[in-house]
C-alpha cells in the first residue's frame, strides 16, 4: 500500500491488460534447475535443443517461443521451467517416448494478465513487479504459473528485446464463491456431535 501511495502521480512504466489466451499445440521440454543462476542459459539451451528437434523432424514452428516458470513464487532452488515452442501447424508426429521432447497443449486461459517489457532482460524484473503489484491492487489471484513470450529477443542486454510476461487470474471473490461451493457439497457437510 506505501509503495502504491508513493507512486500516485507518476506514470506507470508498463501497461498492463487482461487477455483471453487461446490453446496452443506446442513442442515442449521441462526440467527442474538445481541453481537460479544457471536459469538464463539452462533456458537457452533448452531452446536451442528444441529448434534442432524441430528442425530434425521437418516442423514448422511459430515465431516465438515460451519459458514457463512452474514455482509459485521466486525461489533461488529448484527452478521448475519448461521451455516451448508453438507449432505453426497442428502435428501428428508424436516425440520418441525415449526423447525429453514432449508434444502437448498449452492450456489456454480466460484471463491472463499481461506486460510487454521492451529492453534489456536484466531489468525485466521491474515488469514482474508492476504485474505482481496490479494483480494485487486488483482483486485477482493468480491462477497458474508465469509465462514469459519470447517475442524478439536479440542479445540479453539489448535495448530491443520484446519479451511479453503473463500470469492467468481469477477474481478473488469468484475463488471464494468456488471454495464455498467446494466446501457446501454433500460430502464435505460437518454435523455436530453429542456424547
Amino acid at each position: 500500500m506505501l509503495k502504491q501511495i508513493e507512486q500516485e502521480g507518476k506514470t506507470p512504466e508498463y501497461d498492463l491488460l487482461i487477455k483471453c489466451v487461446p490453446n496452443m499445440d506446442v513442442i515442449a521440454i521441462r526440467e527442474i534447475i538445481p541453481d537460479a543462476a544457471d536459469v538464463p542459459q539452462r533456458r537457452e539451451q533448452l531452446h536451442s535443443e528444441l529448434t534442432a528437434w524441430i528442425r530434425q523432424k521437418g516442423l514448422k514452428a511459430d515465431s516465438h517461443w515460451l519459458a514457463i516458470t512452474y514455482n509459485h513464487e521466486y525461489s533461488e532452488t529448484n527452478v521448475d521451467l519448461e521451455v516451448a515452442i508453438p507449432l505453426a501447424a497442428p502435428s501428428k508426429r508424436v516425440p520418441d517416448p525415449t526423447e525429453r521432447v514432449a508434444l502437448r497443449t498449452l492450456e489456454g486461459r480466460r484471463a491472463m494478465v499481461s506486460v510487454l517489457h521492451v529492453g534489456k532482460r536484466a531489468v525485466l524484473s521491474r515488469a514482474y513487479a508492476e504485474l505482481i503489484n496490479w494483480i494485487q491492487s486488483n482483486g485477482y489471484i493468480p491462477d497458474g504459473p508465469y509465462r514469459e513470450l519470447m517475442l524478439k529477443e536479440d542479445e540479453p542486454d539489448a535495448d530491443t528485446n520484446l519479451i511479453e510476461v503473463q500470469r492467468p487470474v481469477e477474481k478473488a471473490l469468484r475463488h471464494l464463491q468456488n471454495t464455498s461451493l467446494q466446501l457446501s457439497g454433500k460430502d464435505n457437510k460437518m454435523e455436530p456431535r453429542f456424547e
